[in-house]
């Protein structure tokens, strides 16, 4: 884990497995706590990781992208604090912003194993750098 000095963000890594079916979290955003570090779920069953954030932007975007492997991050969906933002797969994913917690928490049903990832909470500006492998 390394923190560039010339950015509040901080990596958290969050893991849930059982079975075939194992899903890792990222975290990206000022260091807080993780109100969950480890979930248990089960194949057909669902998860939800939390990503809490500070920001003192007064209209917050905030982003979960998946990653499988070394392909490159894919969208899931996005949740502003005015407007419900766009949703790759509704059916799959689901999230509300809180902006009175500041959380945005993933909710991922269905899980299969094919769920198996690397997950992304993302506030604007999404750029990183010197970023690491974890």
């Amino acid at each position: 884990l390394e923190m560039n000095p010339e950015s509040d963000r901080q990596l958290v890594k969050m893991e849930e497995k059982r079975g075939d079916v194992g899903v890792f979290g990222i975290v990206l955003g000022l260091p807080t706590p993780v109100e969950k570090p480890e979930v248990v779920a089960g194949q057909g069953g669902s998860v939800s990781l939390s990503c809490l954030y500070n920001t003192s932007s007064s209209n917050h975007y905030l982003y979960w992208y998946r990653q499988e492997g070394n392909n490159r991050p894919q969208f899931i969906l996005s949740r502003f604090k005015i407007g419900e933002g766009k949703n790759a797969d509704k059916e799959k994913y689901s999230s509300t912003l809180n902006h009175e917690v500041k959380s945005v928490p993933l909710r991922i049903q269905k899980l299969h194993v094919t769920d198996s990832a690397v997950y992304y909470c993302a506030l604007q500006p999404t750029v990183t750098g010197n970023s690491k492998s974890v």
